[in-house]
């Protein structure tokens, strides 16, 4: 159940309900603690979600980064290299 459809339930809940007795009263609060309660719970997983996903950019980026720095000394190495060869002879 999205966040949205949830805080539209509570909504109708509450205009739907019209309790007669303080037994309905208990009955509608009820209802709502379960909505709200079933809310936070959404919002924890959405969050733990959000953050494993954090962590797992993170290990992308610092993979990315080690990649780059390691082709950047293969670049320089290879470079130094063709400079040698490349040099005239007896100069």
């Amino acid at each position: 159940m999205s966040k949205a459809t949830t805080i539209e339930n509570v909504a109708l809940l509450a205009i739907l309900s019209t309790p007669h007795e303080a037994n309905d009263d208990k009955n509608v609060l009820s209802a709502n603690e379960h909505v709200i309660s079933e809310t936070i719970e959404e919002t924890r997983k959405d969050e733990e979600m959000m953050q494993n996903k954090l962590l797992a950019l993170d290990r992308i980026a610092k993979e990315i980064r080690e990649q780059a720095s390691e082709l950047q000394r293969s670049r320089q190495f290879f470079g130094s290299l063709l400079s040698e060869i490349c040099q005239p002879q007896g100069g």
